[in-house]
């Protein structure tokens, strides 16, 4: 398989059934999946030479997601009231060739709106993804 084109991505949050992404975000215009990183353990003592470390846990996440702001649609509401609930949501990202993404966490900002001349008003949800991001590469 060759590259993915980022037309036509789908994205869905939880919002009928916990855990089951299931009501799509419409006008998304860019995201962000950005894995977590590999923390350091200091293995350093004061008689060695040099800093000793080992490879500690994954660091959480982040799903960051851009959409021209509609306050009718169903999927930015939920995103809306994640955040004024603090709820953990489920969240999956599906690629038009078939491939997907789950992962759960919350969101961590309160999105705002912004705008310029010639633009459409825009909105940024971020969320911290809080364990695993599962992939399907689509393959029945």
């Amino acid at each position: 398989m060759g590259a993915i084109s980022a037309n036509d991505f789908i994205f869905r949050i939880d919002t009928t059934t916990p855990g089951t992404p299931d009501t799509e975000i419409e006008e998304a215009s860019d995201f962000d999946i950005q894995g977590g990183e590999v923390t350091q353990q200091d293995f350093s003592t004061l008689k060695g030479k040099r800093k000793k470390s080992r490879p500690g846990q994954l660091s959480q996440g982040t799903f960051v997601l851009n959409v021209r702001t509609d306050m009718l649609d169903a999927g930015q509401n939920a995103v809306r009231e994640a955040v004024a609930t603090r709820a953990t949501k489920t969240m999956e990202v599906e690629a038009p060739t078939g491939e997907t993404w789950t992962f759960s966490g919350y969101f961590t900002n309160e999105p705002g709106a912004n705008g310029s001349i010639d633009n459409s008003v825009n909105s940024t949800f971020n969320l911290l993804i809080d364990g695993d991001v599962a992939f399907d590469d689509g393959t029945p």
